[in-house]
């Protein structure tokens, strides 16, 4: 085997043992949480506070029962006034997976990436709109659908 086939073999090795890991989805607070409740509620896609309302984005909205009962002990200390439920076009395990599979080429010009909750879709900024149409193309082909994307500008600031 030649040092490139070699190198290739355990580069994508290593790269199978990561995705398998990221198959478990944790990935910080509160993304771990969330990715976890979408695994015992269908369709959960997050939640958050708006004033004194909990928005809960669920794909199925009669699951509204089962995610208030898995985000009750984060709900506890905080005055709730309401809960109301948006409808979600993705769960929080499929935002999740898509966000995963973004790759921080060189070439695009990357700056951000987020699992959005409050949108429920995967919102990639570039550091210039030229970077918009290549990095769209690039993410749609690694099976991202295109109206699970966000893409948008954000710079970034050096001192």
């Amino acid at each position: 085997m030649t040092r490139l086939a070699l190198a290739a073999t355990v580069w994508f090795g290593a790269m199978a043992t990561q995705l398998a890991a990221q198959d478990t989805l944790v990935a910080g607070e509160p993304d771990d949480r969330w990715a976890k409740i979408a695994q015992k509620v269908p369709g959960f896609a997050g939640w958050w506070l708006h004033g004194t309302t909990a928005v809960l984005m669920l794909v199925d909205t009669t699951q509204r029962d089962a995610a208030v009962a898995e985000i009750a002990a984060e709900m506890r200390g905080k005055h709730i006034g309401r809960v109301l439920v948006r409808k979600a076009d993705f769960d929080f395990i499929q935002l999740r997976r898509w966000e995963i599979l973004v790759p921080f080429f060189s070439d695009s010009q990357i700056t951000a990436l987020d699992a959005d909750e409050v949108r429920n879709r995967v919102v990639v900024s570039v550091a210039d709109s030229a970077h918009l149409a290549p990095t769209r193309k690039r993410l749609v082909a690694l099976g991202i659908p295109p109206g699970a994307l966000v893409l948008q500008v954000m710079r970034v600031v050096s001192h």
